[in-house]
This record gives structure tokens, C-alpha cells and sequence, in this order.
């Protein structure tokens, strides 16, 4: 019986110890206990009225139980079991469903979330029960030692009425072992606190008891201040040094040296408070240097800094030094960069109801060329695109009736095309024509010419260019009279929105006012002037002020609408005002002058 026991022993240690080594080094957020099969055995003590039996033995336990709850130490929880029973000499009984309240003060969990212990106490009450009362309250320890199977020691009190009247009490200490899972819920390993090795910069030595000192140190000190600049104030992103240098100018040692700097400043955060610098012989020095890089945001403040100089057996410099410094956050610098900004004449439009169903336009505008001999114009494209609009809203032209040709779309065989066989196979005697075109044009400096460059042109190559006197006799050739030229370009070889082959001479003044008798004209500057962009805006000079009259600008009358010569006698002193202020002169004209009833052609409505 004895080799049995020892047996017993030997393989409940070999199951606890493989891991009770993990044991404590993990925590969970909860718990759960599942039984299939409970039991306990042990010695106890039996009371009943005046009867009492000690040293009675007791098997108990339960089948079938759940319970969960709170981690410890606040591991309360609740739980039930199908049976629960009692079984001793003088008597057995059983109690199915009770209610089991838990308290678990104390836990060690390993790594797969079994405890090894766990400390819990069980209270035991049958409420479903009318007409007996068992009640019954456990504390034990517990150590999971498999998946399924636990081992450990509880003591237990049980009381049982019937109606009151009959009554009995169990006190009983013994061993249990379960077919039972007790399982940490949420298991993670526990932050482990590790305390960090403070570096020694500089040991202290320990002062001993004092000797008599017959030649006593002297100290003294000076000091400088260098920051980044030279300046003497401290800007934030600097580099600042101070520098103290102390003396024994004394007959002994000096034992135990610090340099202390004190005072009212934000800098001392930055600087340090403190530099120990040992021991320091009759006649020499060291120095003490507090240094750092200032951040660049720091509080504007006078540095306030007290210097002193102490020494172990309390032979300290007697002078202080109190600096007062200027500190200032570091300057910054703003870079604005435009990417895209409202203009006025960007803004959305408020449709009108003014719409002419037989009207058509041909808007052109080219920034880009194919050739690379050829500036960019900055805005034209972007200025024929924001026309498209007013001509929808605001002028009633239907977007099918218009055709919109901006980069390489606005090709020379395109503006012939569009020009003069879209319109005449579209326009009739009653038709609204408007035609508008953005980018470089280019004088022949032998025959005073001018010419519409388009996106495959080149000047120097008449062939690839469109003459603007062909533009001017197609649109002649239409059967209608209700004709408007825009031109944002200029013809003069000079810059601007104009272009000359490489040798010839700019400032020509080329033929632009032969324009026949049907069409009225808008250019953007006289023949020998050039046209330019307006960068505040982000448009052309002469466009900016054609889309501003057109949105209610040029409405001199306040009638609502905006004509031919209300729109030219808002666009020209605007253009020549702004142009002079700028530094260049640019003079928009009208043709045929004077405009006579064209005056009176109404464009757009902008109410």
C-alpha cells in the first residue's frame, strides 16, 4: 500500500511540473469550468439536533457542470450542474440545477490557459426546491494537470432542512478529482517590467570622514556663450554651447567639483542642470560644457541662467554668474505655390433662359504646338473652354451647335473643315454665327499678311498656316449677316500671343482689317501691338474682359442683354487700363469701324 501511494505521488508530480513552469507568466480575461464527473473523498464531522458523529467519512461532487466568470481578483461568476450530491455514513442525498455563485481571489495561468492553482470558493443554494433547503459552501484549490482532468483539496460545509424541522449540518476536509476543465478565457503573456540600467557618466566619490584641511582650494570661474549665428540670442534649431571654466587658484585640492546652472528658463530642459567635473589640483582647471540643439519651436522667453560652481567639502566658488539671453523660435519660411484658384469669371453660371436655336460657333484654342520652335500660350485653351461656357448659358447657343477644337484637335485641315464646310453646310440667312480663337498668330513681314497659326503650323511655311484672309471670306460666304469674330491674338511677330519665322523683323503692322461686310471683329490689340496673358486671372488679357462683360459687365443700358458695342466699349478702356499697368500698352479694335447697326447685335442675356 505504501509503494502505492508513493506511485500515486510520483505521477501526479510528473503531470503538474511540465507546466507549472510557465505558470504565472500569463493572465486572461476570464474564465470557464466544465465537469463531466466530480469527486471528492474525505473525513468529517456530522451534527444533527444534539447528535454529533466526528471522524465520519464523505464522497461528493457533481455531474454535468458549467460556470464562468471574471478574471481574478475580481473572478466572481455563476454557474449550474445537473446533479450535485453528498454520500457519508449517516447520510446521502442529491439536488438537481442548483445555483453555484464563484468567487476566484487567485489564479496562475500557463500558456494554454489552464491554472495551476486556482484558489475559488463555492456557494451551493436549491431555489427550486419548496420543500427542502440545502445550501452548501466550498473553498478548495485546484491544479489542472491535463486537458481533462484536475486534481486538488477543498473543505466543505453543508446544511440541509426539510421544512424546517429537521435539520443537519456536514463539516468535511478531503481530495478531489475531476473528469474537468478549468480554462482561462483571452489568455496573453503579462508585459514584463523591465527596470533600465542607468549609464554612469561620471562616478562620485565618496567623501570620507574629513581630515583637517590645512591648505584650502580657491575656485573661480569663467564662462562663455556660443550659439549658431554669433548673434547672441538663441534660435530654435541652433546649436548652443556653454562653456565654464573653472580654477583652483588655491594652496590645496579641490575635492568633488560640480557646475550647477539654475534659474527661470525653458532652456535649462534643453542645456542640463548639471555637470560634475571631479577633482581639480592646487593651480589647475577643467571645464564644464552644456550644449544642445535648440528645437525649432520654442516659446519665446529671456533665458534666465544662474552659473555656480560648488565643491565637495564646501570650498564653493564665491561668485555666481546670472545670464540673461534672448531665445526665440526658429523663423519660417512660407513657399505659395498657386495650384488652382476661382477667378471671377470662373465661377459657375446661373443658366439663363435666352436659348437661339439656330445659332453655331466654332471655338478654337491652342496652348500646346506640335512644334517645339513654337511658345507655349499659357491660357488659350483654358480660355476656350470657359467661352464654351458663356456661349452655352449665357448666349443660347445649344452645345450640339457648338464645335470645340483646343491642342492637337485644332490641326490646319481641322480649321478648314469646321470653317468652311461645317458652318456653310449649317448656317442659313436667320443663323447666329460666333467664332473664337485663342493662341499665336504670325505676320509674312514681305506682304503684310497675318496669319492663324494652327497646331500643325510653322511659321516660316505659308502652306501650313491658315491665312486670316481665307478665314475672313468664308465666313463672307455665308448666307447669314449675324456674324462675331473674337481674336485673342495678335499678328505683330513681337511675342505675346504672336510668333515670326527666326531672322525676320518683328513689329509688323499686318492687314487685320479687311474683314469684309458681313462679320464684326474683335482683336485683342491694334496690328503693331502684342497680346497678353493676364497670370492673375489665368486668362488671356483681352478673353478675361470679353467673359466679364459678357456676365453682366458690359451691360452699360442694364437692359438684361449685352450687345456687340456695349460689349467692345467695356472690353477696350478695361484692356488698355490693365495693359498700362502692367508696363506694355494692348488696345483691342473693332471692324468694320465704326460698327454701325452691328453695334446693336445682341449676344447673351444675363437675366
Amino acid at each position: 500500500m505504501g509503494k502505492l501511494k508513493v506511485l500515486v505521488i510520483i505521477l501526479i508530480t510528473l503531470l503538474i511540473l511540465p507546466n507549472q513552469t510557465e505558470a504565472g507568466k500569463y493572465r486572461a480575461k476570464g474564465w470557464l469550468y466544465t465537469s463531466l464527473l466530480d469527486l471528492g473523498y474525505g473525513a468529517g464531522y456530522w451534527y444533527r439536533d444534539y447528535l454529533s458523529h466526528p471522524g465520519v467519512y464523505f464522497t461528493s461532487g457533481g455531474i454535468a457542470k458549467i460556470a464562468f466568470g471574471l478574471p481574478p481578483p475580481f473572478g466572481f461568476g455563476i454557474g449550474t450542474e445537473l446533479i450535485k450530491f453528498i454520500s457519508g455514513t449517516y447520510y446521502s442525498d442529491a439536488i438537481k440545477f442548483p445555483l453555484d455563485i464563484y468567487y476566484i481571489p487567485y489564479a496562475k495561468f500557463n500558456r494554454l490557459g489552464h491554472p495551476l492553482p486556482i484558489v475559488y470558493a463555492d456557494f451551493s443554494i436549491s431555489p427550486w426546491s419548496t420543500y427542502r433547503k440545502y445550501l452548501t459552501a466550498i473553498i478548495g484549490i485546484d491544479w489542472q494537470i491535463w486537458y481533462l482532468l484536475n486534481l486538488g483539496f477543498r473543505a466543505g460545509w453543508v446544511s440541509v432542512s426539510y421544512d424546517y424541522d429537521y435539520e443537519f449540518q456536514i463539516f468535511y476536509f478531503g481530495v478531489n478529482l475531476g473528469l474537468s476543465l478549468w480554462q482561462g478565457l483571452g489568455v496573453r503573456e503579462k508585459e514584463r517590467k523591465v527596470s533600465p540600467k542607468p549609464e554612469v557618466i561620471a562616478e562620485i566619490p565618496k567623501i570620507t570622514s574629513p581630515s583637517p584641511i590645512t591648505k584650502p582650494p580657491k575656485l573661480t570661474f569663467d564662462y562663455s556663450l556660443v550659439d549658431g549665428n554669433q548673434d547672441k540670442v538663441l534660435d530654435g534649431g541652433e546649436r548652443v554651447s556653454l562653456k565654464v571654466t573653472v580654477k583652483n587658484q588655491g594652496e590645496g585640492d579641490a575635492q568633488g567639483v560640480k557646475v550647477l546652472l539654475s534659474g527661470e528658463s525653458k532652456a535649462l530642459n534643453y542645456l542640463g542642470k548639471e555637470k560634475y567635473i571631479g577633482d581639480i589640483p592646487a593651480d589647475g582647471e577643467k571645464e564644464a560644457v552644456f550644449e544642445a540643439i535648440l528645437p525649432y519651436r520654442i516659446e519665446p522667453d529671456n533665458a534666465n541662467l544662474i552659473i555656480k560652481v560648488t565643491e565637495a567639502n564646501g570650498f564653493d566658488a564665491l561668485k555666481e554668474a546670472e545670464l540673461l539671453i534672448a531665445m526665440q523660435p526658429a523663423k519660417v519660411e512660407r513657399e505659395r505655390e498657386v495650384i488652382s484658384v476661382l477667378v471671377d469669371v470662373d465661377q459657375p453660371l446661373s443658366p439663363t433662359s435666352f436659348r437661339r436655336e439656330d445659332a453655331y460657333a466654332v471655338i478654337i484654342g491652342i496652348s500646346d504646338y506640335r512644334s517645339n520652335k513654337i511658345p507655349k500660350v499659357k491660357y488659350a485653351k483654358r480660355d476656350a473652354e470657359t467661352v464654351k461656357e458663356y456661349l452655352i448659358n449665357l448666349c443660347g447657343i445649344p452645345q450640339e451647335n457648338i464645335i470645340s477644337l483646343t491642342d492637337e484637335k485644332a490641326t490646319l485641315s481641322d480649321l478648314t473643315a469646321y470653317i468652311e464646310e461645317w458652318l456653310q453646310r449649317n448656317v442659313n440667312k436667320n443663323s447666329f454665327v460666333f467664332v473664337y480663337f485663342a493662341g499665336h498668330g504670325t505676320p509674312n513681314p514681305e506682304k503684310g499678311d497675318a496669319y492663324l497659326v494652327p497646331y500643325d503650323g510653322e511659321p516660316g511655311f505659308i502652306s501650313k498656316l491658315y491665312p486670316l484672309s481665307r478665314f475672313y471670306n468664308s465666313l463672307e460666304n455665308l448666307p447669314t449677316e449675324n456674324i462675331i469674330v473674337a481674336l485673342d491674338a495678335c499678328f505683330s511677330g513681337a511675342g505675346g500671343r504672336s510668333v515670326i519665322e527666326e531672322g525676320k523683323r518683328p513689329f509688323i503692322s499686318p492687314k487685320i482689317e479687311k474683314v469684309g461686310k458681313k462679320a464684326a471683329v474683335l482683336t485683342a490689340s491694334a496690328g503693331d501691338e502684342i497680346s497678353q496673358d493676364l497670370d492673375a486671372k489665368r486668362h488671356g488679357l483681352f478673353t478675361y474682359y470679353i467673359l466679364k462683360g459678357l456676365r453682366g459687365g458690359a451691360d452699360l443700358d442694364s437692359d438684361g442683354w449685352v450687345t456687340l458695342g456695349e460689349l467692345y466699349n467695356y472690353c477696350q478702356p478695361k484692356v488698355k487700363e490693365e495693359s498700362r499697368r502692367l508696363g506694355y500698352t494692348q488696345t483691342p479694335k473693332v471692324f468694320p469701324e465704326p460698327l454701325g447697326e452691328k453695334a446693336n447685335l445682341k449676344i447673351g442675356k444675363i437675366r
